[in-house]
C-alpha cells in the first residue's frame, strides 16, 4: 500500500500510516479491503504464494490460506480490520 493522502475521521487515531509511506497490503485493513475486492485476486495470491508474505509482528497474517480466509469474511461484512499486524499495541478498526 502506497498512501497518497491521509484524511483524519471523527476519532481522529493516531496511526502507523503516513502520506508517501508503504506497508505490505496484506497487514493492513485498508490493504485487505483492496485486496478482498480485487477481479484477478486468486492470480494475486498465487503470487504471494511464490513469494510469501511480509511479517511484520507475530500477528501478521502468516500464510495465503489465512489471508484467503481473511479476504473472504472481509468480502461478507463489508470491511477489514487490523489487528496489531503492523505495529504491536495498535488495533486499527474499520478502514
Amino acid at each position: 500500500m502506497l498512501y497518497v493522502e491521509k484524511v483524519a475521521g471523527e476519532a481522529n487515531a493516531n496511526t502507523h500510516s503516513r502520506v508517501g509511506g508503504r506497508l505490505p497490503a496484506a497487514c493492513t485493513a485498508t490493504g485487505k479491503a483492496l485486496l478482498a475486492n480485487l477481479p484477478d485476486l486468486e492470480e494475486r495470491l498465487r503470487r504471494l504464494a511464490r513469494t510469501g508474505l511480509p511479517r511484520l509482528t507475530p500477528r501478521t497474517v502468516a500464510s495465503v490460506e489465512d489471508l484467503r480466509r481473511q479476504l473472504a469474511v472481509v468480502r461478507e461484512r463489508g470491511y477489514a480490520v487490523e489487528k496489531q499486524e503492523v505495529l504491536l499495541g495498535f488495533d486499527a478498526r474499520g478502514s
